[in-house]
């Protein structure tokens, strides 16, 4: 009888099928385009109340990226900037080309647990996160009125 044990088990013992794989990184993509739009409107809430306060470096230009994938361009491997020109004269998916390397990874990227799509830092977005987290927790419900937009009557 023989027994296996994960010291002695080879790679192709405990691997994933290839479906497997697709899967978790499709699965790990749509969580990026997730976390890149949830991100970004979690800023747009911080600085609508307070303009000063920084930008996530690269976090529009990811989202936008994302927003407009129906504009861009494919490679095998990424989202590309179009040379596509829209009927106001602006070039397509044009946030692409700010991107780092000039496009959007398609799969996990080289440093998944450090970027998202290799554009924004994950530790960046944290920081942002836990700085602004509380930040309406001293505010009086009188004073962040302004920040509601109200119906005109009719």
């Amino acid at each position: 009888m023989s027994y296996t044990t994960p010291r002695d088990a080879t790679m192709e013992d405990w691997s994933p099928s290839e479906d497997q794989l697709a899967a978790w990184v499709q699965s790990m993509w749509i969580s990026g385009c997730r976390l890149l739009i949830s991100a970004h409107l979690a800023q747009q809430w911080v600085r609508l109340a307070d303009p000063d306060v920084p930008e996530i470096p690269m976090l529009r230009e990811a989202r936008n990226a994302i927003e407009h994938l129906h504009e861009a361009d494919f490679d095998d491997r990424h989202v590309i900037a179009g040379t596509h020109i829209n009927e106001r004269g602006k070039e397509k998916a044009w946030d692409i080309k700010k991107l780092p390397e000039g496009r959007l990874i398609l799969g996990l990227g080289t440093a998944p647990l450090e970027t998202v799509f290799g554009a924004v830092s994950l530790d960046a977005i944290v920081a942002f996160s836990r700085e602004h987290a509380t930040r309406d927790d001293e505010v009086e419900h009188d004073d962040s009125m302004h920040l509601v937009v109200e119906e005109p009557d009719g």
